[in-house]
């Protein structure tokens, strides 16, 4: 073995000392959103009181009201917000379920690339007026996509928003999976500078979401 194969060896058994000494002490916890799926979390994590999803609730309510959207159309329910620790949160999980269904698997299944083109008109349309209206702020919209969650097909629309309040940008994917006669509509977030860390923890509830 010479040299340069030698140390690219000793660099990845270091890599993986340093990362499996964390993972050793890794643990999660399980909640199962009603009517819906099971989410697992980091254990350290923090599920949001009710008081606190109620006002979150409210705000987004009067801040679609004042852009002029109507949200009554579709009703949200059993609604749970998870946010890392410590506080201040670096990431976010908000999950409920949407009746009536938006659209079936086999509509996420059949859609196109131009159907993707013109839910993205739409969103964008709909993000920029609630921006106006509220203290959070779409920065840029990015591709929607379907892509396999869970062994079934999601809407995964992805952007990045900041506050008036904050500067700093904030990744986001909103995922909606039709089940049964449902949608689970799940948010994830984190903020991009603490990507390298919260990244791989949403990507890993995004994969064990257990139906």
């Amino acid at each position: 073995m010479n040299h340069l194969t030698r140390f690219a060896v000793a660099t990845v058994a270091l890599y993986l000392a340093v990362t499996s000494t964390h993972a050793q002490h890794a643990s999660y916890a399980r909640v199962r959103l009603a009517d819906g799926p099971v989410l697992e979390y980091p254990s350290h994590w923090k599920i949001a009181d009710d008081a606190t999803v109620q006002n979150r609730v409210h705000a987004s309510q009067a801040t679609a009201e004042a852009a002029g959207i109507d949200l009554n159309s579709f009703q949200k329910r059993n609604r749970i917000i998870i946010e890392s620790q410590p506080s201040p949160s670096a990431a976010q999980i908000r999950a409920s379920i949407i009746t009536p269904q938006e659209y079936t698997q086999e509509d996420l299944r059949a859609a196109t690339a131009n159907d993707l083109r013109t839910l993205k008109t739409q969103f964008e349309t709909m993000f920029r007026s609630m921006s106006a209206s509220g203290s959070v702020k779409l920065h840029k919209m990015s591709e929607p996509r379907i892509e396999k969650v869970a062994g079934k097909f999601a809407l995964v629309i992805p952007y990045t928003r900041y506050t008036e309040f904050d500067p700093v940008l904030w990744v986001v994917e909103q995922v909606k999976i039709p089940f049964e006669d449902k949608t689970l509509s799940i948010s994830i977030s984190y903020r991009t500078s603490d990507a390298s860390a919260m990244k791989p923890i949403l990507e890993r509830i995004k994969r064990t979401l257990l139906f």
